[in-house]
């Protein structure tokens, strides 16, 4: 084990992510040379899907990180080794937890988030600041438990005399290579700043053996021990993209499963405006008699008439804003897509496809709780067609916006842009639908703006045809004066 230490802001971090191939800004020189085909890299952020437990957690880990060839019981034999030498055999069947579910413990969490990267028993684990916010006890207690992973095996009386094999030391750009005394070099110098800890360190025997080492070719060095790679060492095929959506697809169904508080709270919400639009729009949707007072020009809609074309209105703009607090949702497993794309589990299309898929069942159930009650409770045409038109106009409107704030989430740096953004665009998109402005009254800078509103044609094709099937009396007018016709 190494122990990479240094001030803040000594670069730390930065030579981790340059060690481990995950900086992708800036510019690197030199050459990495290393005799390991596989590692892992153990970020600070201790993100899982809360409502699993830590048993499915790595369940689903082995299966998305491990070579095709693993059979069901090499997967149950690895997750069970991992859990075994993290020491959280005891909590395998408690749910992680997040910010709103109570799970396992800090201490646990961690060692949960080594497991996961580990999983695949690579030959090199890299871990960024893996003690923060740990308490000396927890610390001590989740590097014992990667010493362990690291050696093999499990020591039953959990003691380690030192942490660390080996230290290096960063200050001032340079990076100091050392034995496990961080002190071994400078004898009882008193250091102040990073400066005092470079010069120091030039003028120790450490800098002149490195420079001594330094000399030799690390090419030639590597090639003589290259016959000592391991078969675990060398790369495996992956799982193929349908594998990989199946298992996400299971994941994430399982996970929605569990999740019965923000399920209840869709559920919850559209009833309440369901409920919330029947009772301000009783029995206002019948239609019966004339729905226009005048002639084309000069004539205006009944009040029968408006009722209805804002009952439509108002069911497409909550199709479109009841999608606004997906967007803190995405963000969250965001940071999860980020991570185990970049440890190469799975592709982007896959997960995709999958978390797509994962959450219609709950969108369409939800949907049709606020159909429903909306529809029966205006009073609009009792026909099948115009309930399925309804139906599924304004469920297209849903998904659309739905897929919009997923476009969001993966677009923006962080949710509080994302919802500033997404009121923005879907109001100015419903502005043009045509009932706000008449689509004939928009101004000519403007008239590209109703051809690329999808609330427009959605909207249209709800109006036209659930007045076409009801037939009032001078229900062309009406259309007409919205331009629909």
């Amino acid at each position: 084990m190494t122990a990479l230490m240094g001030p803040s802001g000594a670069g730390k971090s930065t030579l981790l992510d340059c060690l481990a191939e995950r900086k992708i800004e800036g510019t690197l020189y030199g050459e990495q040379i290393n005799n390991s085909k596989t590692k892992c890299y153990v970020m600070q952020d201790d993100v899982h899907m809360g409502v699993l437990s830590v048993y499915e957690t790595l369940r689903y880990a082995s299966r998305l990180r491990n070579p095709a060839s693993f059979t069901d019981e090499q997967h149950e034999e690895r997750v069970h080794y991992m859990l075994n030498m993290l020491g959280l055999e005891h909590v395998k069947n408690s749910q992680v937890g997040d910010a709103f579910t109570k799970g396992i413990s800090g201490g646990q969490l961690k060692r949960l988030s080594i497991g996961v990267e580990a999983i695949t028993l690579p030959s090199l684990i890299f871990l960024d600041e893996p003690t923060s916010g740990l308490d000396s006890s927890i610390a001590l207690e989740v590097i014992s438990c990667v010493q362990r992973l690291v050696m093999g095996y499990v020591d039953e009386d959990g003691e380690m005399a030192n942490p660390a094999d080996f230290i290096c030391q960063v200050a001032g750009g340079m990076v100091c290579n050392g034995s496990s005394d961080p002190t071994a070099s400078f004898g009882e110098s008193h250091i102040k700043t990073p400066r005092d800890l470079e010069t120091l360190f030039r003028e120790s025997p450490s800098y002149q053996a490195i420079q001594r080492s330094l000399s030799q070719s690390l090419t030639s060095r590597l090639s003589e021990h290259e016959e000592i790679l391991s078969v675990d060492d060398r790369k495996e095929k992956r799982h193929n993209s349908i594998v990989q959506f199946y298992t996400l697809l299971s994941r994430g169904l399982l996970a929605n499963k569990r999740n019965t508080a923000y399920r209840n709270a869709q559920i919850i919400k559209n009833i309440i405006v369901g409920l919330l639009a029947g009772v301000i729009f009783y029995q206002q949707g019948s239609m019966d008699g004339t729905v226009w007072v005048g002639d084309t020009q000069s004539g205006l809609p009944t009040q029968s008439g408006y009722s209805v074309v804002s009952i439509l209105y108002f069911a497409i703009l909550y199709a479109i804003t009841g999608n606004i607090q997906a967007i803190p949702m995405m963000f969250n497993l965001k940071v999860i897509f980020l991570r185990e794309r970049a440890a190469g589990a799975y592709s982007t299309a896959p997960y995709w496809a999958a978390n797509s898929l994962v959450h219609l069942p709950l969108l369409i159930a939800t949907h049709l709780f606020f159909v429903n009650l909306t529809y029966w409770l205006v009073g609009l045409p009792t026909d099948v067609v115009t309930l399925s038109y309804m139906f599924v106009l304004t469920l297209f409107v849903n998904l659309i916006a739905f897929f919009f704030s997923q476009f969001l989430a993966a677009l923006c740096s962080s949710s509080q842009v994302a919802l500033g953004i997404f009121p923005i665009l879907f109001m100015f998109l419903s502005n043009f639908a045509g009932f706000t402005i008449q689509l004939r009254n928009v101004q000519s800078f403007w008239k590209w703006a109703p051809y690329v509103s999808f609330p427009r044609w959605a909207y249209e094709g709800l109006v036209y045809v659930t007045f076409d099937q009801k037939k009032p009396e001078n229900y062309e007018k009406l259309l007409e004066y919205f331009s629909f016709r």
